[in-house]
């Protein structure tokens, strides 16, 4: 391939705004779920990962993602897929991350995406390229801090449609003692409401962990279950109050060495 062309493809992605509907992590329409926020976004071991999300007495409305996850000498690299919608008017997204670590204890990358969207009677499917910039900061085994800025280039220009908003995200997680783990998460659309979340995760065994959380706008809870064993890692969340009541989500981790 062109080295020209190359360099102008890149940048071109690192100067358009990322698509609300994608993020790094699992379920892309909300980068605080309690999928993601319970998600270790600096996991740098080699594993392949399915989620599915679908909310309660809605059968024909999910999300689906796939993600493999390679590391490399000093970070490493990731490549996901994800559809959601309903049957003949899916979104499709196809991503592709790099982190490097620049000291022992940070993290920075970028993650470039392209979005499929659906066709509609009045306008057919389109092409939506865009970038994310994420790091995440870890202070020994007790406190990570990881942050994402999506559609940034929207924060200095005007764009239409709301899924070009620019966002700020972040996540905490606090270990006291080593089996206590406390969650918090904040994203803050530019235009929109800020929504919250703040949860406590319990290991109570070798290969389980409990955890249950709150939420806000709109005001709500959350629980979910985790069970590692081995080269397997499951994680089952439910959250409520969202627009469909009970909202269940599933994320099946498979290591690989």
């Amino acid at each position: 391939m062109n080295s020209f062309f190359l360099y102008s493809l890149l940048l071109m992605l690192l100067l358009t705004p990322l698509s609300v509907m994608s993020q790094v992590g699992l379920h892309a329409s909300d980068p605080i779920s309690p999928l993601n926020l319970l998600d270790d976004p600096s996991d740098s071991r080699r594993y392949f990962q399915v989620s599915y999300y679908s909310p309660f007495g809605i059968p024909s409305l999910s999300n689906m993602g796939l993600r493999l996850n390679q590391p490399l000498s000093r970070g490493r690299i990731a490549a996901e897929t994800s559809w959601s919608g309903i049957p003949g008017y899916y979104q499709y997204s196809f991503g592709l991350g790099y982190m490097i670590a620049i000291s022992p204890g940070i993290i920075t990358g970028v993650y470039l995406n392209a979005i499929l969207l659906p066709s509609f009677q009045s306008s057919p499917r389109r092409i939506s390229p865009g970038s994310s910039l994420f790091a995440i900061v870890n202070t020994g085994n007790k406190l990570s801090v990881s942050v994402f800025v999506d559609h940034w280039t929207g924060l200095w220009t005007s764009w239409s449609g709301s899924w070009q908003h620019p966002r700020f995200s972040a996540i905490v997680r606090l270990t006291i003692p080593d089996d206590f783990i406390i969650v918090s998460g904040l994203s803050y659309p530019k235009g929109g409401k800020a929504l919250g979340r703040l949860g406590v995760s319990v290991i109570t065994g070798v290969d389980h962990t409990i955890m249950a959380g709150v939420q806000s706008s709109p005001i709500g809870f959350w629980v979910g279950y985790r069970f590692t064993h081995k080269q397997l890692d499951f994680l089952f969340t439910i959250q409520a109050g969202g627009v469909f009541g009970f909202e269940p989500g599933t994320s099946l981790k498979f290591l690989m060495n």
